[in-house]
This record gives structure tokens, C-alpha cells and sequence, in this order.
């Protein structure tokens, strides 16, 4: 999708990191302009969070951006390591482990930006707060395409997620060990996900 972007989530102890690119790309609680951004994280309990917001042609997980731009978000929990790749356009490459191990968040833009920027532009806003031990992750980005947690506006999705214990979550509420998808965008497209128990469950509308 557009010139790609990734991002990747570990949950657990490990840290989760989101991206969220934007002309070219974006990353890390980033505020870039060209269509800006604007972030704000807390984050409580052992995990660390990130919060990402990118806009331009591509946006993912935990990002707000504006514009025709897509969406994605990956979260993997537990003391194991995940690996997501997502490559688009000029590819883009983001991996995050949790658990006791470490991660690594890569957020080029522009051609590249780095780690707590704030550009101008259509500016997006962006809040999080994570909560125990688990993450949690909200955005409110706005153009045609919005995700996670998000209140965007205009043609844009909305979804909201909250995590709760040691998992992790991705446009998640996610409770217990297990984690949860819960997304009730807007506009085109619809999407509610959850999940109880230790297991995942998964809902479409």
C-alpha cells in the first residue's frame, strides 16, 4: 500500500513499539508534517507503549493518519518473540519481540524521521494509556481511513481498544491473559472483534 509502512506489537513484559509513517514514512511517536501529527502516550505499568501517528499514503497500527493512507497493527504477547514484516512500495521492515527479550523499532520517514517527532501539516492527535501490565493503545486519526482506538473524521473508521493484564492488545480490549480485538469503525468500513478468555475470539460485522 502506498510506499508501505510496518509496525509491529509484542506484549507481556517486553516493550511494544507502534509506527506510524507518514508522506514517505513515519515512525515512533512521531509527529511529522506534510499532513503532521500529534502524539501523547502514558504509559503504566511494566510494558512500555508507543504511539505512532503518521499520515500520507500509508499509516498503521496505533496511528492516526489522514488521507487515502492505510492502516495496520500487529501486537504479539507473551514471553516468546514475534516477527512481523510488512514491506509495501519501498518497503518497509518492522519487528518487535516481547517478552523478557528486546525489541527494536525502526521509524524512517520523509525519507526518514525518527523516534518523537512532531511535523505540521493536516496534523493529526493522537492519546494512549496503557494500563497493569498489558498496553493499550488509542488513536484518533482523521481522512479517509482511521483505525484502532481511533476517532477519526470524514470518510475515516473508529475504534477504540483497551487492554487490561499482561497481554497485549491491538485495537483490542483485551482482558486476562487473552487478548481481544474490538473495532467499530466508521464510514465504509465496519469492524467489531472480541475475544474472552484465554483464547482469541474474533467477531466481523
Amino acid at each position: 500500500s502506498g510506499y508501505g509502512q510496518h509496525k509491529q506489537q509484542s506484549s507481556g513484559y517486553g516493550q511494544q513499539h507502534n509506527q506510524q509513517p507518514s508522506g514517505y514514512e513515519q515512525h515512533h511517536n512521531q509527529q511529522p508534517s506534510g499532513y503532521g501529527q500529534q502524539h501523547k502516550q502514558q504509559s503504566s505499568g511494566y510494558g512500555q507503549q508507543h504511539n505512532q501517528q503518521p499520515s500520507g499514503y500509508e499509516q498503521h497500527h496505533n496511528q492516526q493518519p489522514s488521507g487515502y493512507g492505510q492502516q495496520h497493527k500487529q501486537q504479539s504477547s507473551g514471553y516468546e518473540q514475534q516477527h512481523k514484516q510488512q514491506s509495501s512500495g519501498y518497503g518497509q521492515h518492522k519487528q518487535q519481540s516481547s517478552g523478557y527479550g528486546q525489541q527494536h523499532n525502526q521509524q524512517p520517514s520523509g525519507y526518514e524521521q525518527h523516534h518523537n517527532q512532531q511535523p505540521s501539516g493536516y496534523g493529526q492527535q493522537h492519546k494512549q494509556q496503557s494500563s497493569g501490565y498489558g498496553q493499550q493503545h488509542n488513536q484518533q486519526p482523521s481522512g479517509y481511513e482511521q483505525h484502532h482506538n481511533q476517532q477519526p473524521s470524514g470518510y475515516g473508521q473508529q475504534h477504540k481498544q483497551q487492554s487490561s493484564g499482561y497481554g497485549q492488545h491491538h485495537e483490542q480490549q483485551s482482558s486476562g491473559y487473552g487478548q481481544h480485538h474490538n473495532q467499530q469503525p466508521s464510514g465504509y468500513e465496519q469492524h467489531v472483534q472480541q475475544s474472552t478468555g484465554y483464547g482469541q475470539q474474533h467477531y466481523q460485522q
